[in-house]
């Protein structure tokens, strides 16, 4: 799973809000390759991963991934 999985790609956003909301993931996980990406996480909102590998912001050039 990739959220801006492209140098080129910026200011992507995934939310996930509210009690009962999950995002279960099993494969490789990354937060932008590129710019400004975001996974948001609020109110009782959770993110389940199994992956053996996760990054945030897994290129030199890419910065304020969060």
């Amino acid at each position: 799973m990739y959220l801006g999985n492209n140098t080129s790609g910026s200011n992507n956003v995934m939310t996930i809000t509210g009690d009962g909301s999950v995002w279960t993931n099993q494969t490789s996980f990354q937060i932008g390759a590129g710019v400004g990406s975001q996974l948001i996480i609020t109110n009782g909102g959770r993110f389940v991963n199994f992956a053996f590998v996760s990054t945030v912001g897994g290129n030199p050039s890419a910065n304020d991934n969060t």
